[in-house]
């Protein structure tokens, strides 16, 4: 076994010794009644359960961190296998086609005949000045 998985499972064990120790604590401590009657009681409670809390709040992040980054290693290395298949030329000579016709709009198309004025009814200069002083008032 390699050192580093021996830490880790020396590090999971102490971990649980350690929330085993927290739990009796906390049971002691509400064998009278929910809450404690002494301050420091109330304290040692409030210790106690705080680092529960932290502990597995933790784990649930370590949890969700490993996930997130098996899915953007996953992500990575499809975009890395997509990337070796496909070459910069091959994009390049499939883009490129010197006999494609564009569609354009054909000069067929009969124009609308407009009234003179008709497109700038109603419409009045402003400059800033004017509209400055239009707001002012």
């Amino acid at each position: 076994m390699s050192d580093n998985l021996t830490d880790q499972i020396e590090g999971n064990a102490r971990l649980e010794y350690t929330l085993s120790v927290r739990e009796s604590i906390v049971k002691h401590l509400l064998t009278k009644g929910p809450v404690p009657e002494d301050k420091a009681d109330k304290m040692l409670l409030i210790s106690a359960l705080d680092g529960m809390d932290r502990t597995i709040l933790s784990r649930a992040k370590i949890k969700l961190d490993s996930k997130t980054n098996d899915i953007a290693a996953n992500s990575n290395s499809i975009i890395a296998n997509l990337l070796q298949r496909i070459s910069p030329k091959q994009i390049a000579s499939n883009n490129y086609n010197p006999d494609l016709v564009i569609p354009v709009l054909s000069t067929d198309i009969e124009l609308l005949e407009t009234v003179d004025d008709e497109v700038t009814i109603g419409t009045i200069e402003e400059t800033f000045d004017n509209f400055t002083k239009r707001m002012d008032t």
